[in-house]
């Protein structure tokens, strides 16, 4: 992608300019000069010709001292000389002269710098981050940050760069430094103190602070403009966190050592806590942003985890004392190193897996990532650089204007394209609807016919009624299909000569599904119970019951494992023993109902279906029940669920078994034909009571059983 090649070439050479821009005033230092216990020969140093020096060295130190400027060289000789070095925090492990120096106390650094000749508009420059300093040039005081004291009331901290000016005469200049922690995690001179000519100590600051000028209002920029996309698309929570992770950072460095105080006067203590404060809270609302841009890419209880310790950090800087919250930096700096590095994992992977956006992301990451390294290492002490996050910072806010300007350009072409095409659409809708209208007809046509062929095949499938008829002639069936096509069906089959003499068998099936799914269901239960009886000769009700699930199981491969199909057959089985005068009955949750005389009773099936989810099994699976019908007037009626589950009248309720028993009872004595006529209008009426429509297919048989 072209664009992306732009972007990162661009990147990196902001990133050089804009680098060599800021470290300036460092890289262009004269190292050859070292303070040596607290001297230093600057005679053959001329600042206005050479570039500035870096004051490195070992400084004489006086722990827990305040020298008087107004008459050091006395206080020195009473006391004996230690020296510490400069730039290096106070600690007990470089406290080499074992005098009680720790992270917290006061003291007093003394420089005697020796010029041959008196020079003029000299700059100084000292960063003080936390810390109080007090600095004197010859007895007189130049420059302050804080307020130093000598116990943590008496001590106010303050982070600022001060550039001082002053004129040295012919001789020795002398430089005391009072310096007092008693509430930052680090106390002493950590920083770089840099001595050349005025006007370039100066410029070195000025340049410094017109570039966050430029950060500050190119961010907050990027954070209103942010704002407004969040508000045109309110349902998209990410621009809203990143504007206000623009408006964090614009907050932090406009509050930096370099010209915060300068423009905003505020408490050293705030102004510390915004230090802090923003830092957290930018590196959560950039973390927080970052993952749900790609929140298909990340593992959420990292997430979670990791912004949990932004919010616990955050809180203990908000109300937790000065000395206690900065020892917490260096244990959020690992974490960011952490957290940074699985963002880029999560930027890689998102990239692998061509998510919109992700190269172009991932581009902007690694110039942020690169300047945030720079700065942990910075901070820490490890390297001796300048801050290069806000830059990173700034570029990574123009990859994602460069991003959101590649993502409206699609979505201009892809706007173009829909408007040319529904320009075609419109000039040629008539054309468009008559033919997609012919095309509807014509399918609607082709698959009516076909439907209506299937109804063909399956009632030319079903048993004849007049072949029941022939040998029970009080008998009825009432088929009432959902759909044209029906997954409910029933089969008979009437067999002379046995073992046991004349045998009819009935079934009542209720497929799985209905319409053209339940109807292929019933062809394949309709086959197969033919080849059951009239080929293989299985007339008892549990036998056909356990041969019927194996076949089904078989037919349709549901013995694989791999097979996810879980079609089945409810199904009440009845054989009737003419001879014997006597019915059995197999239920595969299929009941039965037998009316005796005007006594009535529902009998119970084996609760499992054919095929589906059962398993391979025998006739000992299925229960089978006997009764004789000798001498009573005796019927059977068998039923699928859709009759019963039937919801209908101004309760809208299921019809229920107990309503189709008292049917039953009150139509014992009417003829087949008026029973059939009863059963249907009476659960048609029930629909219409209730407003409702057919729900399942439906399936009810009547069997006399008195005249066989």
């Amino acid at each position: 992608m072209k664009g992306l090649s732009i972007l990162m070439k661009l990147g990196f050479l902001i990133v050089g300019l804009i680098s060599s821009f800021t470290l300036y005033s460092q890289s262009k230092k004269d190292n050859s000069y070292t303070v040596e216990k607290g001297y230093i020969d600057l005679s053959n140093y001329n600042p206005h010709e050479n570039d500035p020096i870096a004051l490195n060295g070992d400084w004489e130190f006086y722990w827990e001292t305040l020298l008087d400027p107004a008459d050091s060289t006395y206080q020195s000789d009473l006391l004996e000389a230690t020296y510490y070095t400069v730039p290096e925090g106070w600690s007990e492990k470089n406290d080499v002269y074992n005098i009680g120096i720790n992270n917290y106390g006061y003291g007093s650094y003394r420089l005697n710098i020796h010029f041959g000749k008196p020079q003029f508009n000299l700059g100084l420059k000292v960063r003080s981050w936390g810390l109080a300093n007090k600095i004197f040039i010859n007895g007189e005081v130049l420059g302050q940050s804080g307020q130093v004291g000598t116990s943590t009331t008496s001590c106010v901290p303050e982070s600022k760069v001060e550039a001082i000016s002053f004129d040295a005469p012919e001789g020795t200049a002398e430089i005391i430094i009072h310096s007092s922690n008693f509430h930052n995690r680090a106390g002493g001179l950590a920083a770089e103190i840099v001595l050349g000519d005025g006007d370039v100590i100066q410029a070195s600051r000025r340049n410094l602070e017109w570039l966050d000028l430029f950060l500050v209002g190119s961010i907050f920029i990027m954070g209103v403009y942010h704002i407004g996309l969040f508000f045109v698309r309110k349902k998209t929570f990410s621009p809203l966190l990143f504007a206000l992770f623009c408006f964090t950072i614009a907050l932090r460095i406009i509050t930096n050592e370099n010209f915060g105080t300068d423009i905003i006067t505020m408490n050293g203590f705030l102004h510390r806590k915004i230090d802090y404060l923003t830092y957290y809270l930018a590196f959560g609302l950039f973390f927080f942003y970052s993952t749900r841009l790609f929140h298909k890419d990340v593992i959420p209880w990292v997430v979670k985890i990791a912004l949990g310790f932004i919010l616990i950090f955050s809180i203990g800087v908000a109300i937790l004392p000065m000395k206690v919250y900065t020892m917490g930096l260096i244990a959020f700096q690992l974490f960011t190193f952490v957290a940074m590095l699985y963002l880029t994992f999560v930027m890689i992977l998102a990239t692998i897996r061509k998510r919109d956006g992700a190269r172009i992301y991932l581009i902007g990451w690694i110039l942020l990532f690169t300047t945030g390294i720079n700065d942990l290492l910075h901070f820490s002490g490890l390297i001796e650089t300048t801050s290069l996050s806000h830059i990173g910072i700034l570029l990574f806010i123009l990859s994602q204007a460069l991003l959101l300007m590649f993502r409206y350009e699609r979505s201009f072409k892809r706007s173009f394209y829909l408007g040319r095409k529904l320009n075609h659409v419109n000039k040629n809708l008539e054309k468009i609807v008559a033919k997609r209208t012919k095309d509807l007809a014509e399918k609607n046509k082709s698959i009516t016919e076909s439907i209506s062929y299937a109804e063909k095949i399956q009632t030319a499938l079903l048993p004849r009624e007049s072949d029941i008829k022939k040998i029970f002639p009080n008998s009825f069936i009432v088929l009432k299909p959902k759909d044209v096509v029906s997954g409910d069906f029933y089969w008979f089959a009437h067999l002379e000569e046995t073992k046991r003499g004349a045998v009819s068998i009935i079934v009542a099936a209720d497929c799985t599904g209905h319409g053209l799914s339940g109807a292929l269901m019933t062809m394949s239960g309709s086959t197969s119970l033919d080849q059951i009886v009239n080929l293989q000769g299985i007339t008892s009700p549990d036998s056909i019951a356990a041969s019927l699930n194996n076949s089904i199981r078989n037919l349709l491969h549901q013995t694989d494992l791999q097979n996810s199909n879980q079609d089945g057959i409810d199904a009440a089985i009845c054989t009737i023993y003419h001879d014997e005068k006597i019915v059995e009955y197999a239920g595969a949750n299929g009941p039965l109902i037998f009316v005796n005389d005007d006594e009535i009773e529902t009998i119970s099936p084996t609760k499992i279906s054919l095929g589906g989810n059962s398993m391979q099994v025998d006739n000992s699976v299925f229960q089978k029940h006997s009764f004789s019908f000798e001498q009573n007037d005796v019927s059977i009626y068998l039923f699928s669920d859709g009759y019963i589950n039937q919801v209908g009248s101004p309760k809208n309720e299921a019809f229920g078994i107990t309503r189709l028993k008292k049917l039953i009872l009150k139509n014992s004595k009417s003829n087949p034909r008026d029973k059939a006529l009863e059963f249907d209008t009476t659960l048609e009426n029930w629909i219409i009571q209730g407003k409702a429509n057919q729900s399942d297919d439906m399936l009810i048989m009547g069997i006399n059983l008195s005249n066989t």
